[in-house]
Parts: structure tokens; sequence; C-alpha cells
């Protein structure tokens, strides 16, 4: 059996802190130094350049993947990411022109990184399991290396052309890591100054939400996005992973990822975009946020240089502190589509997914599906459940396997709801065991969102406007049909809010056809069971869209397209009307604050904050971060808490079941008396030791 390594701690050994990189952009001008930009590029070139850096990009990558980790590999990967830099800059230009979007994407920006607080150091000579470009699973030792060869790599990467001084420092920083450094207080590279400042947070807010933002919500600007961001996570750190396309909106993700900072807005500066160098394309994955907070990627599209809409087996795991994609492991099974579950010991269940399929053109004369799960345990590897092998919850029947709806149960199983209204509770222990339940809910397709809007409750869309809610924290499912939506939202996203509340977004009532596409979104209130319309958007969002949940209480929504009528490199956000003054005057509402929180807390455990003076908290919730692709937010929940406030402080008790209350990463909102939400603490979640 394969394991899941990686230098430090194994995948899900609870050890690991997120002590991230710190990152300082600095927008003060100085006249006597270049803007950053791609040398020499101040307006769109011709198609001929992009080709060419597209075609040498892909070339370095392969490369690449080919070398051990030496001196040329270092080279090769610095040179590689200041190629992906260049073809999505001329790309978003590009795009960014066609648009007419006022300024341009090469408006110069300035910024300064700083890398402190214990950065990832391995001894010289010692025993590392995966390497930097995620080439081996093994162990392997690592390379001696004098810093002076490091600032030569560092010195190189500036001289290489274009993009973000991240990545220059990002790498700049492995090579010292590689080199054995054991005392690295801090590696800063500074580039020039600019006139502009960089766009503020606001710059993705809309500057009046008009009369009815009370009532609607409103949506801020559209802005550029490097790629299509088709798979969505929110990180520890407030910020989101996305992955999905090329820079160009072409189906695939062997070749980047990227990472975006709300607080920084919507400009080019706010997007760290680097090379996936892990020779796995993991477009159409399985990914979850682990409660150590890096995110683990599983499954993804056997590509082996055009997309083959096969699965493959790779695992992989993004690690927040150094923006770090590597190869991890591999399955038993190929998937493509998979859905995945982390339990709260830390175990993993991956279900469902597409092995391959033989065609001719567009007909299909065969088509496999992997029909049984696999379960990664930490600390010691992959097993396969075949106890719990079957078409009907996650395999071939009425396309189960693809992304089955899967939740974590109170009850400490897992609870499938299937496309076509079946329902399942799978136990992953042993070999596993698949248990078919009497409920059934109507009919859906893949193609409809659910989510889970209360402990152990959850809000499933299905055909002709439907929707059911599905009570799963007794012994038999309970299903209760609630008013219907306005529309019929096929490839819709449904996103719990910070107040309990859903939004459904985007979708058509004809599967991924524009001309029937739905701009306007609605909300439902889970006290009311009633819709209400909510803000129009000004693009719509299709097959392959994505929203989220944001820190600021606010919802990211972009993508679609690859395949589709439009491709959307480019996302929007909502805020929705528990944002707004009440008064019509299209104005943003006075915030409570928060102003100490735990960064961490037990399961069972006891939650204290403490409030600014004069504030009276109403409510305080709880939001899992969420991670979604293809219209399913599978990590994300909501809870709110009874609690005590005196004087300045609030205490609650969290509650003690693991399965109510996964371990993991969670947002803490506070309600003042008009009903508007704070912005959210961090709060990372955690067994308690076992007795």
């Amino acid at each position: 059996m394969s394991s899941i390594t990686e230098p430090g701690p194994t995948l899900l050994d609870g050890k690991e802190t997120i002590d991230r990189i710190d990152v300082h952009r600095n927008g003060i001008a100085d006249p006597r130094r270049p803007t950053p930009t791609c040398r020499g590029v101040t307006k769109p070139r011709p198609g001929g350049i992009i080709t060419v850096a597209v075609g040498l990009c892909r070339l370095i990558v392969r490369i690449r993947l080919s070398c051990k980790y030496t001196g040329s590999g270092m080279l090769l990967d610095i040179l590689s990411t200041k190629l992906f830099c260049m073809e999505g800059h001329a790309m978003a230009l590009h795009r960014y022109v066609s648009l007419q979007q006022g300024v341009s994407l090469f408006d110069s920006h300035g910024f300064r990184e700083e890398l402190v607080k214990k950065p990832p150091v391995h001894e010289a000579g010692s025993q590392a399991q995966v390497n930097l470009a995620g080439q081996s699973t093994g162990t392997a030792p690592v390379p001696v290396r004098r810093p002076g060869y490091c600032s030569l790599v560092l010195l190189l990467g500036l001289l290489s052309g274009c993009g973000d001084e991240t990545d220059l420092a990002r790498i700049g920083r492995e090579a010292l890591v590689a080199s054995g450094a054991k005392h690295l207080e801090e590696l800063s590279v500074t580039a020039p100054a600019t006139s502009a400042q960089a766009p503020p947070e606001s710059s993705i807010a809309p500057i009046n939400g008009g009369p009815r933002a009370h009532l609607e919500g409103a949506f801020g600007p559209m802005f550029v996005w490097p790629v299509m961001p088709i798979h969505m996570v929110l990180l520890p750190d407030r910020r989101v992973l996305a992955y999905g396309t090329d820079t160009a909106g072409r189906q695939g993700a062997g070749f980047h990822y990227t990472v975006w900072d709300p607080k920084l807005g919507g400009g080019p500066e706010a997007f760290l975009t680097l090379p996936n160098v892990t020779g796995t394309d993991i477009f159409c994955s399985a990914q979850s946020l682990l409660p150590d907070g890096r995110v683990v990627l599983m499954g993804g599209d056997e590509n082996p240089g055009t997309p083959e809409d096969f699965g493959n087996a790779d695992v992989n795991v993004f690690n927040p502190r150094t923006n770090v994609l590597s190869k991890a492991g591999v399955m038993a099974y190929q998937r493509w589509y998979p859905s995945l579950v982390v339990m709260p010991n830390g175990e993993q269940v991956v279900m469902g997914g597409r092995i391959n399929i033989v065609r001719d053109g567009p007909i299909v004369y065969e088509r496999n599906v992997a029909s049984t799960p696999e379960v990664y345990t930490p600390g010691i590897g992959w097993r396969s459940l075949t106890g719990a092998t079957t078409d009907a919850a996650y395999g071939s029947t009425a396309e189960s396997f693809f992304y089955p709806r899967a939740w974590l149960a109170p009850a400490g199983d897992i609870f499938i709801l299937g496309h076509d209204g079946l329902m399942f509770r799978l136990d992953p222990t042993a070999q596993g065991t698949l248990t078919p339940l009497a409920a059934i809910a109507p009919a859906a397709s893949e193609r409809y969102p659910g989510v889970m809007f209360a402990p152990g409750k959850i809000i499933s869309m299905r055909k002709l406007r439907q929707a059911v809610v599905v009570d799963i924290n007794g012994s038999e499912p309970v299903v209760q049909s609630i008013a219907s939506a306005a529309l019929d939202r096929q490839w819709g996203n449904a996103t719990v809010l910070a107040d309990g509340q859903v939004w459904l977004n985007g979708g058509s009532t004809t599967a991924n056809v524009l001309n029937d596409a739905h701009y306007v979104s609605e909300l439902w209130n889970p006290t009311s069971g009633l819709w209400t319309p909510t803000a129009r958007a000004t693009q719509a969002r299709l097959y392959h869209s994505a929203s989220i949940l944001l820190p600021d209480a606010s919802v990211l929504t972009g993508g679609g397209g690859a395949y589709g009528p439009v491709s959307q490199l480019n996302g929007e956000v909502w805020f929705p009307p528990y944002l707004f003054r009440r008064d019509g005057s299209g104005r943003f509402a006075p915030r409570p604050g928060i102003a100490t929180a735990p960064t961490k807390a037990l399961v069972g455990g006891e939650l204290t904050l403490t409030l600014p003076s004069g504030v009276q908290a109403r409510r305080l919730t709880l939001v899992r971060t969420g991670s979604v692709t293809h219209s399913f937010n599978h990590d994300q929940r909501f809870m709110e808490l009874p609690f005590t406030q005196t004087g300045v402080q609030l205490r609650a008790t969290l509650p003690a079941n693991v399965n109510a209350l996964p371990p993991g990463h969670y947002m803490v909102f506070i309600f003042n008396g008009n009903g508007v939400p704070s912005k959210a603490r961090m709060l990372r979640i955690t067994a308690p030791p076992p007795s």
C-alpha cells in the first residue's frame, strides 16, 4: 500500500502549525526604479509571442519533471515560473483589453515579501520523503548546498524576466531550505517601488449597493482571474486556492494553480499564480482542507499531452505555508470526478470517479468507474473498502460516480444522497459496509447543488425547481419538501452564509446553455422556509463555476466554461443584504468587531471572545471553511452557538460530538442587534486526545 508522505509531519498527524509566510506589499513611489512588469511589455503583443511563451513553458516543465532536484532542476523551476508568469500576464492582458475594464493589467505595483517565523527546514544530508517538485515518495538525501549558491539562484530568478517577486522569494527560500540552512531568520526581496497603490479590499466591493441592497445584496465589479476557478478552497490564512484550467481558460490543471488574497483586491497583485510541477493534471479532482491546514487533492485527469477525461490515481498536497503543491502518493484506483470525506480521526475516504471510457469521437462504447471506495489512514497507508463496492451509490448507476453527494453524518458514518434520490450509509471501518436506506428523495442529477446548512441537515436542489431538506440526525433520514426555488438551476451553486441562510446562484434551465442562464440569484431562509430574489450578476455562471463564503461574510463566485458557451476567467463578489444599512441608502452598515479570539479550541471546550467596548452580540455562529467544485461544497457546515456575554467577554461551549463539529478550520462570526456580522476570526478546532 502507498502512503501519503511529505517532509515533516505525515499528512494528518495534527502537529504542523500554520506559521505562514507574511507578505507585505509596498506601493510607495520611487521614480528612480522601473516598474516590475514583464520587461518591454506595455501593451498587448501579437499572439505569436504568447504561443512561444506557452510552448517554452510547457517544454521546460516537462524537462523539469524528468530532472532530479539538482542545480539544473532549480534553474528550470525558476525559468518555468517566469514563463508561466509571462504567459499568464499576456493572456490576461488580452482578456482585459477585450473586456474594456479601465486600467491596464500592467499598471505598476511594488511589494516586499519577508519570510519569517520557523520556515520549514531540513538538516543537510537528512532524509526527505518528497522533494519540492513532488518527484519521489521514497526517501532521498537532501542535497547539501552553500548559501552562496542559493543567492545565485535568487539573483538568476530576478533576472529571468517577469512577474511576482513572491515567486522568486519562494524559490529562494526553497533553495535555502534545500541547502540545510538551519537558522534562516529573514530573506526579503524588494521589488521596485511604484507610483500606483495596490488596490485595497474595497476594489472588489460596490461603491454603492443601490436602494435594494438591504433586501437583495449587491455585486461588486467583475475582476479578471489568471485561471478559471473551477475548484476553490478557503485556506486558514483567509486566502483562496483555485485551479482548473491554464491561463487561456483551456481544460487542464497540469500547468497552473493560483492563490487569491482578497484583502489585496481584484488586481493582478492579489494573485500568486504558480506552475504545477507535480506531473498531475488536477483538473476535476477531489479536494479538501485537512485539519492541519493543508489541502489534499485526489485524482484528476489522466493527461498524456491532451485531455483524455480519464482518471488518474495521484494524490497531491498543497501547503499554504510555502504555496507549494507536492506529489504525495497513489491510490489503488484512477478517479476523475471523485468525492472526498475527511473523518474526525483524520482518515480520508475517497469514493466514486471515472477510470476511463472507450469511445469513437462523441460515441461512448464502454465506461469504467471506480465503484470501490478507498481510505487513507495517516501513518499507515491505504486500504480498499471491498465490502462496500457498489454501482448504486458511487458507480455507474445514474452517474453516481460523478462527485457523489456525501457528508460526514452525526452518527460518525458517511451519508450519501444519490443523484437519483436513493440514500445510503457507508461505514468506512475495516473493509467497509454500505447500507441502503428506505427514504427516497425526488430525482435530480449530478448537475444540482446541495449543502449542509445546519448540524445533520442538508438542503438539496432537485429537478424542476424542487428542493428538499434531508435530516440525517436520526437512524433513518427524514425527507421534507420545501418551497420550490424560483428557477431551475442546473450547474448552479448553493452557499451557506454567515447567518445560516443559503444563497443559490448561477446555473441555467437547460444545462450549460447561455441563452437561458440565470443572472438573478435567490436566498433561502431556513426559519421561514421561503425563497427571496437577490441581486443580479453581470456574468453567467454555468458548468465549472463555483461559489464560496469568504471571511468578510461576502461570497466569491467565479468561473464557468471549459467546456461551455463562454470561458469565464473572472470572478465577482456578492455582498449579502446583512452587510448594508436598512435605510435604502445602499451604504455598507457599521460592523461589530471581535477584539481578541483564540486561534485554537477543543471539541467540547470553551470559546472565549473579547469584544470592543460597547459591542453587544446578538448571535454567535460557526461556519466551516468551504471546498467547492462542480456545484458541490462538501466541506461547508454551519452551527449557531448559545453564549453569555458579561461586559466585553463572550463565552460559549462548543459541541462535544466530533461528528457534529469535525476537527478543522472554522470562521467565527458575531452579529449585532441590527443583524450585521463581524468579519470572521479563523478558529482551528481539534479533537481532544484519547482518554
